[in-house]
């Protein structure tokens, strides 16, 4: 017994020895611990919403949200993962450059989610008549509207965190706002229903927004030493060759799962989006490992892609690609296997354990094509990816409304969720092979 465990120490004392082991050790420490108690909060929230409002009522909540972070997507304008992409290019070789790109793309995503929020202010009276069908949905859409605002806000922020590897911040500062967030909802909920349930999520981000502020503050406060740097138009290239198709990218997906909720509701009713969303919930929960993971390997992959470290490069791609399809498997299967149960907490009227199940085996596909998506970034190919999202999302439109047609409800998002990722996998699995002969 001593011998193993001097054996486990001397593997993980190798493994921190090592600069590539230790980023991934520290990162993958507090990225999943903050994206676990963030996630645990939230998931929370949701169960607790859906009995205090009720199924129904619930899936006007559920779409409401989805309804303004597809409108996100639009106003970040791809911020956040342009502002890690080049922190990390940059902070080793010029800090100035780095703060550059941090101004440049919070400008940007402030003026842009301005912009949104009164867009969705004007036509939230046709949004919520035309789109959700539901025109006393109305004053809860504009009041989401100042929710995306600071969500726009935020997804620049943790960009910056995380171009500096610094996932303790990032950890620390969504769970005090979760937390927030948890308390706000459930008080909203209770007191004013739909809309005080949105304002409650408004307030989490607002918290966020603040914290995070005073993390990049003093990061920067301790790195930067031209604290008046000049611009000039190329350095628009960040959003023009970055950010704008990382949004799209975004954008698409958003779109496609906006849309067959929208579609779900015009052919049956609230009910069913509200039973499909608790599905989603575990999903997300499912993923919330490897898209914490994720959020070290962008900045890790394109710091090691810039300094031509190739064997590095394809070492930390294919480590993540085990581990993260390994994990979410684990989880998925231990999610089927009680997948009654678990859509039992938020009411005897959300069990319909098939879409749980379909949702979860996609879930080990979606970990892999995260994976894959974030190598593309970290090469630039941006657009590349967006071809990518873009079959992926007509794969699910299509199928979706077959099966809805069908008349399985809720059932067919899941199965089209399912057909939709193998498929996508598939054709991503044989763009990665031409990515890594290529990186030798």
């Amino acid at each position: 017994m001593q011998c193993n465990n001097n054996r486990i120490t001397h593997f993980y004392k190798k493994i921190l020895d090592n600069p590539i082991g230790y980023r991934i050790i520290n990162g993958s420490f507090w990225s999943l611990s903050g994206s676990l108690l963030s996630k645990s909060v939230v998931f929370a929230s949701t169960i607790f919403v859906a009995h205090i409002l009720g199924q129904y009522e619930y899936g006007e909540y559920s779409m409401i949200r989805s309804t303004i972070f597809l409108f996100l997507t639009v106003s970040a304008l791809g911020a956040g993962a342009a502002t890690t992409k080049y922190i990390a290019e940059n902070r080793t070789k010029d800090i100035n450059v780095a703060y550059k790109t941090y101004l440049i793309t919070t400008c940007f995503s402030v003026i842009f989610s301005i912009v949104t929020s009164l867009l969705i202010i004007l036509f939230a009276d046709n949004i919520a008549t035309s789109q959700l069908h539901n025109p006393q949905l109305s004053l809860s859409v504009k009041l989401g509207a100042i929710l995306l605002f600071f969500c726009g806000v935020n997804g620049t922020q943790a960009g910056a965190l995380s171009g500096f590897e610094n996932f303790k911040s990032i950890a620390l500062n969504s769970f005090y706002s979760s937390i927030c967030e948890l308390i706000a909802i459930l008080l909203g909920a209770y007191y004013y229903g739909v809309v005080g349930a949105i304002v409650g999520s408004g307030i989490g981000y607002i918290v966020l927004t603040i914290l995070n502020h005073i993390s990049i503050s003093r990061h920067f406060k301790q790195v930067i030493i031209d604290k008046s740097p000049q611009f000039c138009f190329r350095d628009l290239k960040i959003i023009l060759n970055f950010g704008i198709p990382s949004a799209f990218c975004n954008l698409i997906v958003a779109l496609a799962l906006w849309y067959v909720r929208t579609y779900l509701i015009e052919c049956t009713n609230y009910g069913e989006v509200a039973i499909y969303n608790a599905a989603d919930q575990v999903r997300s929960f499912i993923l919330f490992i490897p898209v914490a993971i994720s959020q070290i390997i962008l900045p890790m992959l394109t710091n090691l892609n810039s300094n031509k470290e190739n064997k590095s490069y394809r070492k930390v791609l294919n480590i993540n690609i085990i581990m993260q399809c390994s994990i979410a498997g684990v989880i998925a299967l231990f999610v089927m296997v009680f997948s009654r149960f678990i859509l039992g907490l938020w009411g005897s009227e959300f069990e319909r354990p098939i879409i749980l199940i379909l949702l979860a085996a996609s879930t080990i596909f979606s970990a892999f094509a995260n994976v894959v998506g974030l190598a593309i970034a970290s090469q630039g190919k941006m657009w590349v990816g967006f071809m990518f999202n873009l079959l992926w999302s007509i794969f699910i439109i299509v199928f979706s409304i077959y099966f809805i047609n069908a008349g399985y409800g809720a059932t067919g998002i899941a199965i089209a969720m399912l057909i939709s990722y193998v498929i996508h996998s598939i054709l991503q699995y044989i763009y990665l092979q031409l990515i890594l002969r290529k990186i030798k």
